[in-house]
């Protein structure tokens, strides 16, 4: 039988003391029906890990332990970067600037927005960042997301992109596209809990045939707009839809703001 996991662990207990020395022994071992698994022993890694090519999913033994971290608050080296490839469960993806950087633009703590197709779902995880969104997400073509029990969190002052981010594809012919949240706290010290972007037709393509984001059961806090409709924006263009072309969809329910429910 193939290998299809592999353990990392700091303290050098393990196949691997860094994550992308295993990301590097399993890329192409894994396929769209068996994925590559990386077992993550506690630690913290301050490691840019890019899984989005590769068929390669995350396993932490701690979500409070098992932390993928970078230091320096830069958008092009989050601590992970992911696509519709990829999933994951029990770790946390931490974005800071101790390091006092100043990057064209701010880390998330994940960044979904790499093509790959495929059902992407990350349970039990922290996705933080203290200068901007804990997650950033566009969906591109055939990927559906789903977070499930995860904590997604804007720490900072810093930038005010929403707890979490969310936008369909800026790119023309890309379909089946989706989004579920479930049962995550979504937080931000400032005034945007969550912003839902309608990218695609802010690029002028107006072809999007319905990406659907589906909310249940989420708690989400501004803590300038508590959980009033203010804490969440909508950007659309045209206006047209939910969030433009984007739907909110017809399963949601259970949320504290009660814009997002149907």
């Amino acid at each position: 039988a193939m290998i299809n996991f592999c353990t990392v662990s700091k303290d050098g207990g393990g196949d691997f003391k860094t994550i992308n020395e295993a990301v590097e022994f399993g890329k192409n071992l894994g396929t769209e029906k068996e994925k590559f698994i990386i077992y993550l022993m506690p630690g913290i890694y301050i490691e840019h890990v890019n899984i989005a090519p590769y068929h390669i999913n995350i396993i932490g033994f701690d979500r409070e332990k098992c932390i993928i971290q970078i230091n320096n608050g830069d958008y092009h080296n989050v601590p992970l970067n992911v696509s519709g490839r990829n999933s994951g469960s029990n770790f946390t993806a931490y974005a800071t600037n101790s390091e006092n950087n100043t990057p064209s633009i701010w880390a998330y703590g994940m960044h979904c927005d790499s093509s790959g197709e495929g059902r992407s779902v990350w349970n039990n995880c922290n996705f933080l960042s203290t200068v901007n969104a804990g997650v950033g997400l566009g969906t591109q073509n055939n990927q559906q997301y789903e977070f499930i029990n995860c904590k997604i969190e804007n720490l900072g002052t810093n930038y005010n992109g929403g707890g979490l981010y969310l936008h369909n594809s800026p790119y023309a012919g890309h379909h089946t596209m989706s989004l579920k949240v479930i049962g995550c706290i979504i937080s931000t010290k400032m005034t945007a809990s969550m912003i839902i972007d309608d990218a695609n037709a802010n690029a002028g393509h107006n072809d999007d045939d319905g990406t659907i984001m589906t909310f249940i059961n989420n708690n989400f806090w501004s803590e300038v707009n508590g959980k009033s409709n203010d804490s969440i924006v909508f950007i659309s263009v045209p206006t047209t839809g939910d969030i433009g072309q984007i739907k909110i969809g017809s399963r949601s329910f259970g949320n504290n703001v009660i814009k997002v429910n149907k």
